[in-house]
């Protein structure tokens, strides 16, 4: 991963994780997710949200606004 994208938040459940790139998207700020899960133990890792090093402070406060 780029050093140009830091990671914003993360969750094991994710749907979860998809509706805030999403609505992160939507307030136009570019949103990658992540998958960290272990293919053979789905139960195991996060799925991590990552955004450009520029809109950081913005979209923490966008998904703590959500949660």
């Amino acid at each position: 991963m780029d050093k140009e994208w830091i990671k914003v938040y993360s969750d094991t459940f994710e749907p979860k994780v998809e509706m805030l790139r999403i609505q992160l998207q939507n307030d136009g700020i570019s949103a990658l997710a992540l998958n960290q899960k272990d293919s053979a133990h789905v139960h195991i890792g996060e799925v991590e949200l990552f955004v450009k090093r520029e809109n950081v402070i913005r979209a923490k406060h966008l998904i703590e606004s959500w949660s």
